[in-house]
């Protein structure tokens, strides 16, 4: 568990083998509404052979708290992944979502928010050198994410 703000408990996993690169940059899934880890149970086993595989629980889903009357917002989950790259991961991360994980991902990714950490600055930095997010409007992004999970 990991305490967001200080008061707020967020379950996530950690996964790796010894046989995970080390100068990989780790991976973040993040589900989609209504969903939770487990949505990834499929995916970690064989991610971990290679990177280290974080998982989270969005605030509001899982193991993680429910406080009630809370606004449940979509920048308030992006800023929940900036934080836990910032406090937990502490390295540049490839962020992988689902559904309303990828739209997380993507307004983390945008650079709505202050960056100030130095691993979300990197993060930010390498989608603007490879031209991930510029050329693209947002809504082509948010489907291109989500149709890629149903790809083979």
């Amino acid at each position: 568990m990991w305490k967001w703000k200080g008061q707020y408990s967020i379950n996530y996993l950690v996964s790796s083998t010894p046989n995970s690169h080390p100068d990989s940059p780790p991976l973040l899934l993040v589900h989609g509404f209504g969903a939770s880890i487990p949505h990834w149970r499929r995916n970690i086993g064989t991610l971990a052979k290679s990177y280290t595989v974080y998982a989270i629980h969005l605030l509001g889903f899982g193991a993680s708290d429910k406080p009630a009357g809370y606004s449940y917002t979509m920048e308030a989950w992006a800023q929940l992944i900036l934080d836990f790259l910032d406090e937990v991961v502490q390295k540049p991360t490839v962020l992988i979502g689902n559904s309303v994980g990828s739209l997380a991902c993507v307004i983390a990714a945008s650079g709505i928010f202050i960056l100030t950490s130095p691993w979300t600055s990197d993060i930010l930095q390498l989608a603007c050198e490879e031209t991930l997010v510029p050329n693209y409007p947002f809504w082509y992004l948010w489907f291109t994410i989500n149709l890629l999970y149903f790809l083979p």
